[in-house]
């Protein structure tokens, strides 16, 4: 919400972002008084069926990580939402961004959407493993299918708790990384202590 308010900001659009935790901005969004609304799936959901305003409001809804309609547990209803929205007497333009959904082609049919697929990537996915115990990490190179190998000098043993380490793991790459953590709270407590240059604490 920060970035797109940087950007939209000068424009003269309000950016708000709600959750399940912060609510300071749903009366607002409630009566329609922002332009961008960034949100979760399950909390736009609730903001749809409990305000018409902001049902009225809804233009464009930009849908990221759409793979996630195929998710096993929260798959169903985020598709049952996108079907809803989609069946309004003025439905919403929908965009649905994924990099790495299988079968985009019967998805987008099945929600009546036009697919457009872009191959080139800004960087490189690699995607692999990486052994712990002795620091390695091999992954094929993806434009050659080459295998690929790379010491990170960063060892950790089977009974060490990786969470202190972490840090060390994503600066041994030099390279944007993705990291995946089981909740919420963890994702925003690595990014606030990696953000200062320190290693998170378990």
């Amino acid at each position: 919400a920060e970035a797109l308010a940087g950007v939209l900001g000068p424009e003269g659009f309000r950016v708000v972002a709600t959750s399940r935790d912060d609510r300071a901005a749903d009366e607002d969004i409630r009566s329609g008084r922002v332009d961008v609304v960034v949100a979760v799936y399950e909390k736009a959901q609730v903001l749809f069926l409990q305000s018409s305003g902001f049902r009225a409001a809804m233009r464009l809804v930009i849908a990221d990580e759409a793979q996630l309609a195929r998710d096993l547990h929260r798959g169903p209803a985020i598709e049952l939402m996108l079907t809803e929205w989609l069946r309004r007497p003025r439905p919403p333009q929908l965009i649905a961004l994924s990099s790495g959904m299988a079968a985009p082609e019967e998805f987008a049919a099945r929600l009546g959407m036009q697919l457009f697929e872009w191959e080139e990537r800004p960087v490189a996915l690699r995607a692999g493993s990486l052994v712990l115990e002795t620091g390695r990490a091999q992954w094929s190179d993806e434009a050659t299918g080459e295998a690929q190998v790379r010491e990170t000098g960063v060892m950790i043993a089977p009974h060490e708790e990786v969470a202190p380490r972490i840090g060390e793991l994503v600066r041994a790459f030099e390279r944007p990384a993705l990291l995946f953590v089981p909740s919420r709270w963890q994702a925003r407590h690595y990014a606030r202590e990696l953000a200062r240059g320190r290693e998170p604490q378990a």
